[in-house]
C-alpha cells in the first residue's frame, strides 16, 4: 500500500467525526459503500439505517444543543491487499451539554474497519464499533 492510500484512509477516517459532528450527513452518508455493514456490539445493520437513526441522534443532540466530538487515534492498518485495507482505530466520543463547563465522556472503544477502493475514492464498506463497556466484542 503506498503513502496516498494510507493517508486517504486516515483522512476518511477523520472525515467520519468532522462530518458527523458537523452535522453534514450528505457527507457523512458519502463515506460508505453503498453495501457497507455497520456493526454495533456484534449487531450488523445496514449503512442507509446507520445513517438514518445517525442523522436522528444529531437532530436530538442540535435541538439540545448537544455538541458531539468524536475523537480517533492510534490507527493501525492491520492488513492490506489491492483495493481492500483493514484497520483498528482508537476512539473516545464526548458530549458538550450547554449547561455544563467542560464535555461528558459518553463512549469509547475501537473501530474494526474494512475499506475498498472504489475509482480514485477509499470508502467505509464495513465499520464494527467495539464500545469498552460492551459485554460483546467484535472482530
Amino acid at each position: 500500500m503506498d503513502t496516498n492510500d494510507r493517508q486517504a484512509i486516515v483522512d476518511l477516517i477523520s472525515q467520519y467525526s468532522y462530518s458527523y459532528d458537523e452535522n453534514d450527513m450528505e457527507k457523512f452518508a458519502s463515506l460508505f459503500d453503498k453495501d457497507a455493514i455497520v456493526s454495533i456490539a456484534a449487531n450488523e445493520i445496514s449503512v442507509g439505517n446507520f445513517i438514518k437513526a445517525a442523522a436522528m441522534r444529531r437532530t436530538m443532540h442540535a435541538k439540545e444543543g448537544i455538541q458531539t466530538k468524536h475523537y480517533q487515534t492510534n490507527t493501525v492498518i492491520t492488513e492490506a491487499k489491492e483495493d481492500t485495507v483493514w484497520a483498528k482505530t482508537m476512539f473516545l466520543v464526548v458530549y458538550q451539554h450547554p449547561d455544563k463547563p467542560g464535555p461528558d465522556i459518553v463512549k469509547s472503544g475501537i473501530y474494526h474497519d474494512e475499506f475498498r477502493k472504489i475509482g480514485e475514492s477509499w470508502k467505509f464498506l464495513k465499520r464494527a464499533i467495539d464500545l469498552d463497556h460492551s459485554p460483546t466484542k467484535a472482530k
